[in-house]
């Protein structure tokens, strides 16, 4: 999460998540697929990271003014099997809301400031 306040350089910046795949997909050991956060979200870039010991794929955007963090990740890394509904996070989570979700065998994270 302290990727959220304090964003690292972005090793890729670009609007297009093709693009963004593409680039990330090179440097992780998994496929890399940006999801639909829908029409208001504007991708800003991206880079590898970790999450712990476990390698995920870190990109940044914008909606309404506000600064999004998406990571993406192996969910059995964390213990997630099956389908997970995107839900948020119960309780203050580092001033963050975080929803999480899995789709296609792939975790998503979604972290952005209590607006």
């Amino acid at each position: 999460m302290s990727e959220h306040f304090a964003p690292h350089h972005l090793t890729v910046k670009t609007p297009d998540p093709r693009e963004l795949e593409r680039s990330l997909s090179d440097e992780l050991p998994f496929s890399v697929v940006v999801p639909d956060l829908g029409k208001s979200f504007e991708l800003v870039g991206g880079r590898r990271c970790s999450i712990g010991s476990h390698p995920a794929a870190y990109s940044s955007w914008r909606s309404q003014g506000r600064i999004f963090s998406l990571y993406q990740f192996v969910p059995s890394a964390f213990g997630l099997a099956g389908h997970v509904e995107r839900t948020t996070v119960p309780g203050n989570v580092s001033r963050c809301q975080v929803e999480v979700w899995t789709d296609g065998g792939r975790g998503f994270a979604l972290v952005g400031s209590h607006g």
